[in-house]
């Protein structure tokens, strides 16, 4: 089974992934003892308080992931995460 949905709807869960991932990556940089918290060979999956659409979609692909044996870490991101991380 796979996530499927319209070509923009990816686009943008692609781009907001992204952007939760390289803010991740940055947060690692100034605190490496982060990377403690993430299993090895996990996937991390992003579940946004903000987006309800793109947790759902992520929790899908975290899920099949899971059917598929793999060792899974959900991550919440909260609503005013977005705003901190551009700065």
């Amino acid at each position: 089974m796979s996530v499927e949905v319209e070509k923009a709807t990816q686009d943008r869960f692609t781009d907001r992934n992204f952007d939760f991932f390289e803010a991740h990556m940055l947060a690692i940089l100034d605190d490496p003892t982060l990377l403690d918290e993430i299993p090895n060979g996990a996937t991390v999956v992003w579940l946004p308080d903000d987006d309800p659409e793109l947790a759902a979609y992520n929790r899908a692909l975290g899920e099949q992931r899971e059917r598929e044996g793999k060792i899974v870490l959900y991550k919440r991101v909260p609503a005013n995460a977005a705003a901190d991380d551009e700065r």
